[in-house]
């Protein structure tokens, strides 16, 4: 009986779309997809750029792709530490279809702090983004204090945080 059983086995172990094949031959199988996958990728994208007639690309990224509002140091409002924002500027946030209101509101407020080296968990979301930039990189980690910040801050702090109460964020 044992024998029967294991026979069996084997055989449903190597049935392959009705047909007995070894497990080896499955991987030539694969293998062979693989490669025409790749083959045919490869040739789609030669086919795609060489209508182009060597034309040269200006803009990369489609017009209607949206790109988040975040700048290249990571800020979404990056004077926030100079200047005054206006609450129509906070809300245009509310338009972001990459990253959503709530987060930048969140990310606006954290970034005010990051400038003066909040200690973030590591790993968390904020760590993980502001470690990306060397002037936090540079700061010297703490547990920042209301003290620390300069009045434009706390003006924009309040704001922020009036926003995310308002809309039951906080």
């Amino acid at each position: 009986m044992r024998m029967v059983k294991a026979s069996l086995s084997q055989k449903e172990e190597g049935a392959f779309v009705g047909f007995d094949v070894t497990i080896k031959f499955k991987h030539v199988i694969a293998v062979i997809i693989c490669a025409v996958l790749i083959i045919g990728g490869t040739s789609y994208y030669s086919s795609v750029h060489s209508e182009q007639n060597g034309a040269e690309v200006q803009d990369t990224v489609p017009r209607n792709e949206v790109q988040p509002p975040i700048d290249e140091d990571g800020f979404v409002f990056a004077k926030s530490s100079s200047e005054v924002l206006s609450e129509e500027m906070v809300l245009a946030l509310r338009e972001d279809e990459t990253v959503g209101f709530q987060r930048l509101l969140k990310m606006s407020i954290n970034e005010i702090y990051a400038r003066h080296g909040q200690l973030f968990n590591a790993g968390e979301v904020n760590d993980t983004h502001y470690q990306k930039y060397s002037w936090y990189r540079e700061t010297n980690k703490h547990g920042v204090k209301w003290e620390e910040f300069n009045n434009f801050e706390k003006t924009n702090l309040r704001l922020l945080i009036s926003i995310e109460e308002e809309y039951g964020y906080r």
